[in-house]
């Protein structure tokens, strides 16, 4: 059992959490849409990442946020059925604006391809 422990352990966790707190970063980032536009330019749609569904995480820190700022203030937490409420709407909004985004970029790619008078250059 003990040939099997490394001595790069804590560095292998120490890589781990670095690489967690930049993705969650970038994903609180995407939330307020500070980005950079030139590390999130794609050449192809389908290389663009889900910023819909990665939003989740962040969005349950917030409802945790929110309930820290209410126990500050004094303020009672909220009930069980208001956080489920909440986090139900949360999907049904992201996943109708997700789905009425997909159709409306398969629409704007289809009269881009269609009709286009000039092709601009990606990264001009």
């Amino acid at each position: 059992m003990a040939s099997n422990i490394t001595g790069s352990g804590g560095a292998d966790l120490g890589v781990c959490i670095k690489d967690t707190a930049v993705i969650f970063t970038e994903q609180l980032l995407s939330l307020f849409y500070i980005l950079s536009p030139l590390e999130h330019t794609k050449d192809n749609a389908n290389d663009v990442p889900n910023y819909e569904v990665a939003l989740f995480p962040v969005a349950g820190l917030l409802v945790v946020v929110e309930q820290i700022i209410r126990l500050i203030k004094k303020h009672p937490v909220s009930r069980f059925q208001d956080l489920i409420i909440n986090t139900g709407s949360l999907l049904l909004f992201t996943l109708s604006r997700a789905l009425l985004l997909g159709v409306v970029v398969i629409v704007f790619s289809w009269i881009h391809n269609n009709f286009r008078i000039v092709d601009l250059p990606l990264h001009s």
